[in-house]
């Protein structure tokens, strides 16, 4: 770049003749080296959000970076900046694949208690379950999970190779396993899938006081929350095209350990900066 053979040749002839031999104007030059110099200022941030995007495999916008930045080194960085410190050193996260919806069922829908109110004033009371499928090395595998709303933690969860009343029975054994004292007169909220308006589900909720909800049919939005998680998840580790697999065996492994680390580690923006865990605790 011409700037930066001025900038080394300033020493041995004036800046003006430079730059006139450059055909670049002087206070072009003048700007460039105040940015220059702003910049190598700045390498200690770089470093610092070159390792947070490490850390996260680079979903973090510059939203929550900027909020972890200020987190840990206890200043008051400007978001702006941080955004374009990332835009100029490749560091921004990776762009989520937006899911379009289609068609709508004229049908009379069954009873959906939480009716697309989503919050929940206390752990286990408000639940949503789905199961998503992931294809890959011409293969499928299955993840059924149970999210608490209360603050968006998944509290069960179960991958499978086939889309079966087995999983979702899995997926709610270990529920009731690990939060069976708290559970009655929790909602259960699902779609209208076969496991879910099977006989079977319906006893084991009912035996252990679980009132079960379900979406209307034809209206993903009814369950947004569970949608929207499956998103981020296929966002981060499956079209991350940071990551890479070796076979599904392999990403099924890093699954695992990324529920791990959306439950204990991602913050989240609604649960004010903080990973689900450690907002069940705060409050």
């Amino acid at each position: 770049m011409i700037f930066s053979g001025i900038q080394k040749l300033k020493e041995l002839h004036r800046i003006d003749i430079l730059c006139k031999i450059g055909m670049v104007s002087t206070s072009g030059y003048y700007k460039w080296s105040q940015r220059s110099l702003q910049d190598s200022k700045d390498v200690p941030l770089i470093e610092k959000i070159r390792g947070l995007q490490k850390k996260h495999k680079c979903t973090y916008g510059y939203r929550k970076i900027t909020e972890v930045l200020n987190k840990d080194l206890n200043n008051r960085f400007n978001s702006k900046k941080v955004h374009r410190i990332m835009r100029e050193n490749d560091l921004l996260s990776v762009i989520k694949r937006k899911k379009k919806w289609h068609g709508r069922s004229s049908g009379e829908p069954k009873e959906n208690i939480v009716n697309r109110n989503f919050i929940s004033d206390a752990p286990s009371k408000k639940l949503v379950t789905d199961i998503t499928e992931v294809k890959m090395f011409n293969k499928k595998i299955y993840l059924s999970t149970i999210l608490d709303l209360y603050n968006n933690e998944v509290i069960s969860y179960r991958i499978g190779r086939f889309n079966t009343l087995g999983l979702v029975s899995d997926t709610i054994s270990d529920l009731i396993k690990k939060n069976g004292d708290y559970l009655n007169g929790s909602i259960f909220h699902s779609d209208q899938g076969f496991q879910y308006t099977h006989e079977l589900t319906k006893k084991k909720l009912k035996e252990n006081g679980i009132i079960q909800s379900m979406s209307r049919k034809g209206n993903p939005l009814d369950n947004a929350c569970i949608e929207s998680f499956f998103g981020v998840m296929k966002s981060e580790i499956l079209h991350n095209k940071k990551l890479k697999y070796k076979s599904m065996n392999h990403f099924e492994e890093e699954l695992v350990n990324w529920i791990e680390y959306y439950n204990y580690e991602r913050i989240q923006k609604r649960l004010n900066y903080l990973s689900p865990i450690e907002y069940k605790k705060a409050t």
